[in-house]
């Protein structure tokens, strides 16, 4: 099943939702997703857009399935450099549960597209 522009704008709309909880579930539809064809055009797409929203996030459980699914697109080499860079740098990633995330991220980045 190949993914449409129109289902990434959707899920876009989910990542950005007034609701943490709402924002927490679309983080992972998109890690669930990833097994599907997924093209690095699209790919890069939600990746700026959980930058974005990664940036803004108050909610530590939603944080925390964005930064997941940010590492699940960057393990399979679908984050742009720019964007890994960004979060590593972005904020204070002082929780328990962030530090393997952030080591993946930062071990990805040498071999992330540019």
């Amino acid at each position: 099943m190949t993914l449409a522009t129109r289902d990434i704008r959707s899920l876009t709309v989910e990542l950005a939702a007034a609701d943490a909880r709402d924002r927490d579930l679309a983080a992972s539809k998109v890690s669930d997703m990833i097994s599907e064809s997924l093209d690095g055009e699209l790919a890069g797409s939600l990746a700026r857009v959980l930058e974005v929203v990664m940036a803004l996030e108050e909610d530590e459980t939603a944080l925390n399935s964005q930064l997941n699914a940010l590492s699940e697109l960057s393990s399979f080499g679908l984050v742009p450099r720019d964007v890994i860079a960004r979060v590593v740098a972005s904020r204070d990633w002082g929780f328990r549960w962030a530090t393997d995330f952030i080591e993946g991220l930062t071990d990805d980045l040498p071999y992330a597209p540019e």
